[in-house]
């Protein structure tokens, strides 16, 4: 709407928004669908190790101090974890609820939330997710107001604010102050290292043949279905991953148990 005010074309911007908002809704569906098995796993995982700590391990204790058994290592760091949750359990709840709340207070500063999506774009696995997702919005963002008629500075600053992301809302305000100092938007794009090589190959033909609109949409496409391809990949990784370390976790304390019990077993 407000690229539609500027340009007089309102119902034209409103088609045009209505299906990237479509576009919009359709990734974040896939995205929220995507990590559900995994945060599932993961709230799982927890609960599953605070239950084994504070519940189970803590009744092989007094047999293990009357029998007067000498408790492996593994055994004795998996008590000492026990003693400290269950010693300590309102800490750690503080502790956490401390956490959340310090990440937002970074969040709202400047430098906060710029070191907090850097550390999002180099996330492994999630990294490379995130980084799509706001180009492949901004670049869409970008089309369409181009499409619109919006001036080029004015369509870099809504294709910035949309990326929602201060790194790369700074390289896309970077490549806006090149354009004003006469420089051609391709090459402006290729002193950021956020934009990928395909990207800047495909802007500068779109500058070549002045239809960066359409070239725009087509690479937004691209892009599109390059974070669909993503998300399945990281989902796939992600599941084993988890799996894996519930798996550990749980063994080490199964293990930390079975070790004394066969300890006692044995013939004196």
């Amino acid at each position: 709407a407000k690229a539609g005010e500027k340009t007089g074309a309102l119902g034209t911007m409103l088609r045009r928004a209505a299906g990237y908002l479509q576009t919009e809704y359709e990734t974040t569906a896939k995205i929220r669908s995507a990590m559900i098995y995994p945060c599932v796993m993961l709230v799982m995982a927890v609960g599953v190790t605070i239950f084994l700590l504070t519940f189970v391990l803590p009744r092989f204790i007094p047999v293990f101090e009357s029998r007067h058994v000498a408790l492996p290592k593994i055994t004795v760091i998996t008590l000492a974890a026990s003693d400290f949750l269950r010693t300590y359990w309102k800490l750690f709840l503080v502790a956490i609820g401390g956490l959340f709340l310090s990440l937002g207070m970074v969040r709202r500063s400047q430098k906060g939330r710029e070191q907090l999506d850097r550390i999002k774009l180099a996330l492994p696995i999630l990294g490379p997710i995130f980084r799509r997702i706001a180009i492949s919005r901004s670049v869409r963002t970008l089309s369409t107001v181009l499409y619109a008629g919006v001036p080029i500075l004015d369509a870099l600053e809504l294709a910035a604010a949309i990326a929602n992301n201060v790194v790369i809302q700074r390289a896309w305000l970077t490549v806006r102050d090149g354009l004003v100092e006469g420089r051609r938007m391709c090459d402006c794009m290729k002193t950021e290292d956020i934009f990928p090589r395909t990207l800047v190959q495909m802007v500068a033909a779109g500058e070549e043949t002045g239809k960066l609109d359409q070239v725009l949409d087509k690479v937004a496409e691209f892009y599109e279905r390059e974070l669909e391809v993503a998300i399945k990949t990281a989902t796939s990784l992600i599941e084993p991953a988890m799996i894996i370390a519930m798996g550990f976790v749980v063994g080490t304390i199964g293990l930390s148990l079975l070790l004394p019990i066969f300890s006692l077993s044995r013939p004196v």
